[in-house]
């Protein structure tokens, strides 16, 4: 499908789209999946934000209410 349009500051512009029927859809088995790596990695994630948070309220200035 091709249409030529008019937008709203006068320019014309060709505006075409594609439509495919023939193709199968997508399952899970398209995918590639993750390997868990156990519970190590969140283990620090979690380390890593709780030691931020301190830093955080640990460097704030005495006026600043927390």
């Amino acid at each position: 499908m091709t249409r030529l349009v008019r937008s709203v500051n006068g320019r014309m512009w060709t505006v075409r789209g594609d439509l495919e029927w023939g193709r199968k859809p997508v399952t899970a088995d398209d995918f590639e999946h993750d390997v868990s790596a156990g519970y190590g990695p969140g283990v620090v994630m979690l380390g890593l934000v709780v030691f931020l948070a301190a830093v955080l309220v640990i460097w704030t200035p005495t006026d600043v209410a927390v």
